[in-house]
Order: C-alpha cells, then sequence, then structure tokens
C-alpha cells in the first residue's frame, strides 16, 4: 500500500487518477466556481473496488484549454483556411 491515498474517479466518459488536494481539469461541467459536486468514485487505495461517490470542489468552473490549429490547404488552387479551436474544461479538487 502506498502512503498516498489515491482515487480513480469518472467525470463525462473519461477517469482520472487523483491525490487528496491534487487539481485536474475535466470537460465542462454544468456548475459554479465553489460548488460541491459528486462524482463516481471507481476504485481508492483505501476501500479497494467498492464503487461509491466522492464529493469534490469545483475551482474553476470555465477554463479553456490550448488553441488547436486546423489549417486547409489545396496546392496550386490558391485555397487555404486557417480556423482554431479551444476546448473548455472546469478544475476540480478533491474536497
Amino acid at each position: 500500500m502506498s502512503a498516498l491515498n489515491e482515487y480513480i474517479i469518472k467525470s463525462g466518459n473519461k477517469q482520472y487518477k487523483l491525490i487528496k488536494g491534487q487539481k485536474c481539469l475535466v470537460d465542462k461541467l454544468n456548475c459554479n466556481t465553489g460548488d460541491i459536486i459528486d462524482l463516481p468514485l471507481l476504485f481508492s487505495t483505501e476501500n479497494g473496488y467498492n464503487p461509491s461517490v466522492i464529493k469534490c470542489k469545483v475551482v474553476n468552473a470555465k477554463q479553456k484549454g490550448d488553441k488547436i490549429v486546423i489549417f486547409k490547404k489545396n496546392r496550386r488552387k490558391n485555397y487555404d483556411r486557417k480556423t482554431g479551436y479551444r476546448h473548455l474544461y472546469s478544475c476540480i479538487e478533491l474536497a
């Protein structure tokens, strides 16, 4: 057993490995900054594979990720298009 309690939670369709007090970026949640939310707990080093819920605090409800650049080009046709995309995240912390 490790000295730190590790937790695996599920948010959306993804799983995240966290330690108490660690902040994590998850896909945008429909809540406000400072809210306490319940997320499914899949595994913890204390309880093992005992599915339950765990309380998480929303540190920042709306945060933008890095820009992803989409560039389309057809050579010799004078065609090029450049657009960008920034994914929205929520920052959570185990309460």
